[in-house]
């Protein structure tokens, strides 16, 4: 691949100047849609104006890069939770309102709130009607 021809973005690559390990969305966004489409390529050292600026230290960056996409956030950690034990009325309600269709509990996996296992994840916990999760 000669990068010099890669101009924009398109939804087979993205071009990032820097690593932004503060602000990890900013590229984990790009990580996601890839693997949840057919693929594509996160390429770091590259401005907005196409000029190629490099890294300060890529061995250093793939690492990091690699630990963050390894471990998962807290949210998509999965807790002691039942799905079963839990009722979601308000999120299948909205999900109604918002897009015409209906919510049932295949839809709680595919949206990372619970597992194959029958157990929700934090943000699933969070997001129960009556959320176990005690917030401060």
């Amino acid at each position: 691949m000669n990068i010099k021809e890669l101009i924009g973005e398109t939804t087979q690559y993205d071009k990032k100047t820097a690593l932004e390990i503060k602000k990890p969305k900013s590229w984990c966004k790009s990580v996601s849609a890839f693997a949840n489409t057919y693929g594509g390529k996160l390429i770091f050292g590259i401005a907005d104006n196409n000029e190629i600026v490099g890294l300060q230290d890529p061995e250093s960056d793939a690492e990091k890069i690699s630990e963050i996409i390894k471990n998962p956030s807290y949210d998509s950690r999965i807790s002691n939770y039942k799905v079963e034990d839990f009722a979601f009325s308000k999120l299948r309600e909205r999900y109604k309102k918002w897009t015409g269709n209906s919510f049932d509990e295949k839809d709680l996996i595919s949206f990372g709130l619970a597992n194959e296992q029958g157990y929700l994840t934090n943000a699933g916990a969070l997001i129960a009607d009556e959320s176990p999760v005690m917030c401060s």
